[in-house]
């Protein structure tokens, strides 16, 4: 049978500010606060699964704070922040 990996993501690319892409797979499940503080370049997340999948994460409110990420873009489309 086929395995995957679930991970959270913690604020460990806080001020990581040359970072200007990065993918998620569909079997994170969560990001905390701040995970993208002081990422300047970093407009957008590319998450490899469909949005409705984005949506029941269980993802911090405030994820995103600090952060230049506008976007989350899916592979069934995008989501505005």
């Amino acid at each position: 049978g086929a395995s995957c990996m679930t991970f959270t993501i913690d604020p460990i690319l806080d001020n990581a500010a040359g970072l200007k892409f990065i993918s998620l797979p569909w079997t994170y499940v969560s990001l905390k606060a701040n995970t993208f503080k002081g990422c300047p370049l970093l407009t957008s997340i590319h998450f490899l699964g469909p949005m409705a999948r984005w949506t029941e994460l269980s993802n911090d409110p405030a994820w995103a704070t600090g952060s230049a990420v506008k976007s989350v873009i899916c592979w069934d489309g995008t989501i505005s922040l």
